[in-house]
């Protein structure tokens, strides 16, 4: 007889400690189980996993949670609020935004981990695996190439204990080790990986493209990752160059299919006519702009320009600075942008036009671009050539037997598709 294996959870020791504490000495006035506690701090460390900032509020859709967990899962969550193990920042707004709440602090950044174990018996576990069950229904219905990759990503194996360990011994360099437990957590465990294309930007999410980037030493086998330099500013440069010469694009590939036939429903024609007034105004200025930004991302050298021109800053802060000027609201960052413009103010202010009506759909659109060429593009044609890849967003991940022939269907896919070949490096993992 098959028996069933629990769902484990790894919490922060003095949490569990805490939570006992104050449950003893503020008896909730409902019948509870301590697992819902347990699964909510679970829960907002795995969606931390997927957010940019350590310490981002996480909206909880409560009528989802709900059918998740237990209709009465709101009074866990403020008994977990009054005890100060969560926060939240109080904003809701109805069919829009749902609160928002996070970890305290004090339990993000762990000495010592304590295992929790949903039991077969429990009716959290009956509705973690029915929303498995679920998910797994979908699979059926993906492209051969994604069927292939995904049995791929099932296959892989990675040193879970020392991992584990990594963390442990590295987490005071990093704001909150929690998020990095539970992702080797959900690793470990394969019900809980997931693989799934976005229905926004069609980007393929796996546990590994949210997972941290220095755990991947720990994958068993002997894997290298290529990557696309300086990728966000190298598709926005192939975007703006789009956008103003349509005219004479004649390509088949994703220039004609994605960029020119979808940006007039993005961006809006008042946008591109706004664009288009700008460039006629000082023409040869922006194109010059224009032409330093397409060289120097093609070359991989965007990021050490800008140091160049942004005196005393490291790498890692001009990467920040840049995107900024991608997922910001016009009004944001306005002391980073005057750096930016420095060295791009044509770039600028083309970026804030398409930014106009919706300042989230310029990274969504690049981010549909760079799912375009890498999944829909790369990784068909390497299943078809029998190599199955792992893919990280704008990176692929292979065998390293497999590097050279990969490469070269990279490059391949690039010239056919946008007519420039890139800068890619590769790293041993």
């Amino acid at each position: 007889m098959r028996v069933s294996k629990p769902f484990i959870l790894h919490l922060p020791t003095c949490f569990v400690s805490d939570l006992k504490a104050y449950l003893k000495e503020h008896p909730p006035n409902f019948n509870y189980s301590e697992v819902y506690f347990y699964y909510i701090i679970y829960y907002l460390s795995y969606k931390m996993l997927t957010v940019k900032e350590n310490n981002a509020f996480i909206d909880i859709n409560m009528q989802f949670f709900k059918s998740a967990t237990v209709s009465n899962i709101d009074k866990y969550i403020i008994i977990l609020k009054n005890g100060y193990f969560l926060e939240t920042d109080k904003f809701y707004l109805k069919g829009k935004k749902s609160i928002g709440y996070k970890i305290n602090e004090k339990y993000t950044n762990v000495d010592e981990i304590t295992e929790i174990k949903i039991l077969p018996k429990m009716n959290l576990y009956k509705k973690m695996q029915k929303r498995i069950i679920n998910k797994k229904a979908h699979y059926s219905r993906s492209p051969f190439y994604l069927q292939e990759m995904r049995k791929e990503f099932f296959d892989l194996e990675l040193d879970y204990k020392k991992a584990f360990q990594f963390i442990t011994d590295n987490k005071e360099n990093y704001k909150n080790a929690l998020i990095h437990y539970a992702a080797i957590q959900n690793l470990q465990d394969k019900r809980l990986r997931y693989f799934f294309k976005s229905k926004s930007n069609n980007r393929l999410n796996t546990n590994i493209t949210s997972l941290w980037k220095e755990l991947r030493q720990f994958f068993k086998g002997d894997y290298v990752s290529i990557d696309l330099a300086n990728s966000q500013p190298f598709f926005l440069s192939i975007l703006i160059n789009t956008i103003i010469n349509y005219d004479n694009i004649h390509s088949t590939g994703i220039m004609y299919d994605m960029i020119l036939d979808k940006s007039f429903k993005t961006f809006g024609i008042i946008s591109l006519k706004k664009i288009s007034k700008l460039n006629q105004k000082s023409k040869k200025s922006n194109l010059v702009n224009l032409s330093l930004l397409i060289e120097t991302t093609k070359n991989g050298l965007f990021y050490e320009y800008l140091q160049e021109v942004i005196k005393d800053k490291t790498r890692d802060e001009i990467k920040k600075i840049t995107f900024e000027i991608y997922y910001s609201q016009n009004s944001s960052y306005i002391k980073n942008k005057l750096l930016f413009k420095k060295a791009f103010p044509y770039i600028l202010e083309v970026v804030e036009i398409l930014k106009r009506k919706n300042y989230k759909s310029l990274s969504i659109f690049m981010q549909q671009i760079e799912s375009y060429i890498f999944i829909d593009c790369i990784a068909k044609k390497l299943v078809e050539a029998q190599i199955i890849p792992l893919t990280i967003h704008d990176s692929i991940i292979i065998k390293k037997q497999h590097h050279k022939k990969v490469l070269e269907i990279m490059k391949q896919v690039f010239s056919e598709q946008i007519g420039i070949i890139p800068t890619f490096k590769t790293e041993t993992l």
